[in-house]
C-alpha cells in the first residue's frame, strides 16, 4: 500500500529519503517532488567530489533543478531534501545565497560549497519572524530595537542571543547573524523552518530553541566580486561546488548585491557593514545609531 506522507511527518520523510540513498529501504512516497527535473553534472577532471564524499561516501548526487514559483509544499520538501545531501541555492532578495541544515554537517556542507575555513560562523535565513522578540539575552538589545524584530526587515541583523564565550557555527561571541526572507520564498521557507524545529542540533543557537537554516552569500570564500547577482553564475557554482538544489527565480528588481549588517545593541544599533536595505532600516526605527563597527567585524 503506498504510504501518505501526510500521515508520516517531515522527519520521517527525511529519514527514509537518507535510509534509500543507502540502499536500506524503499524510498517514500514524495507528494509531486518526483517530477523535479534532474541532471547530471559533470566537473572538470580536477574537480574534487567533496560534498559527496561527506555523506556516507555516496556517489555524486544529480543537481536538482526546481521553478520558484512552485508549490510553497513541494520547494519545503525538495529543500529538506537537498538537505540531507548539501547546500541549497536560491535567490534571496538582491543576491543568490546558499543554505544548509542547523547542525555542524549543514555547516560542513557550506564549508565545501564555499571553499571557507572550517573556523568561520554562518548567519540564518528568517522566513517566519514568530518569536524573534525572545531571542535576544535580557537587556542585551534596545528595547524598541526588540519590539521590531517580529516586523519585516531589510537588512541583516546581528542579535546577542547567549553569553560572549559561546562559539557554534551560527553564534560568533554569542551573537547570531539572521537574514530575513521576503517575497515568493517566505512561504516555502517558513515551512522549512517549522520542519527544522525537531532537527536542530542541540546548542547550535546556544540554550535557544529557535530553528532556521543556516546561510551565506554565494559565492567562493574570499571573491574581490562579492555575493552572485547572475542565474546564470549562480548555476554554475551550483555545478562546480556539488550543491543538492537550485531554485530557478529573479532577485529583487530594485537592487544589486550584499544586505548591510546591522548589529543591535543595549543603546542602540551600530551600522557593521554598508549596503542594501541600509536607508529603508534607518528610516524605520527610532533607536539611536551608535558610532559604525571597525571594518574588519563585518563577515
Amino acid at each position: 500500500m503506498t504510504r501518505d506522507p501526510s500521515s508520516q511527518g517531515v522527519p520521517s520523510l527525511l529519514k527514509d529519503v537518507a535510509r534509500a540513498r543507502r540502499g536500506g529501504s524503499p524510498a517514500p512516497c514524495w507528494p509531486e517532488v518526483t517530477t523535479v527535473t534532474r541532471i547530471v553534472v559533470e566537473g572538470p577532471p580536477e574537480a574534487p567530489l567533496s560534498c559527496a564524499a561527506a555523506f556516507d561516501d555516496e556517489r555524486k548526487m544529480p543537481l536538482e533543478l526546481l521553478d520558484i514559483d512552485a508549490e510553497p509544499a513541494r520547494i519545503a520538501m525538495a529543500v529538506l531534501d537537498g538537505f540531507t545531501r548539501g547546500a541549497v541555492v536560491f535567490p534571496c532578495g538582491p543576491v543568490w545565497a546558499v543554505i544548509a541544515a542547523p547542525s555542524r554537517a549543514g555547516a560542513d556542507a557550506l564549508d565545501r560549497a564555499k571553499a571557507r575555513r572550517p573556523d568561520k560562523r554562518y548567519g540564518v535565513l528568517v522566513a517566519d519572524r514568530t518569536g524573534l522578540a525572545d531571542l535576544p539575552l535580557r537587556g542585551a538589545v534596545h528595547p524598541a530595537l526588540r519590539a521590531g524584530l517580529a516586523a519585516p526587515s531589510s537588512v541583516i541583523l546581528r542579535i546577542p542571543v547567549a553569553p560572549p564565550h559561546v562559539q557554534t557555527p551560527a553564534l560568533c561571541d554569542g551573537t547570531l547573524q539572521l537574514a530575513p526572507i521576503d517575497g515568493a520564498l517566505r512561504a516555502p521557507l517558513a515551512a522549512v523552518q517549522t520542519a527544522l524545529a525537531s532537527q536542530v542540533e542541540p546548542g547550535i543557537f546556544g540554550a535557544s530553541d529557535f530553528a532556521a537554516p543556516l546561510g551565506s552569500s554565494c559565492n567562493v570564500s574570499g571573491d574581490p566580486r562579492g555575493a552572485i547577482v547572475d542565474e546564470e553564475e549562480a548555476l554554475g557554482f551550483a555545478r562546480a561546488r556539488e550543491c543538492a538544489l537550485f531554485l530557478r527565480g529573479p532577485l529583487a528588481p530594485a537592487v544589486r548585491g550584499s544586505f548591510a549588517i546591522i548589529g543591535l545593541e543595549t543603546d542602540g544599533w551600530r551600522l557593521c557593514r554598508a549596503g542594501a536595505g541600509l536607508a529603508e532600516f534607518a528610516a524605520q526605527v527610532t533607536a539611536p545609531r551608535l558610532d559604525d563597527a571597525p571594518a574588519h567585524s563585518a563577515t
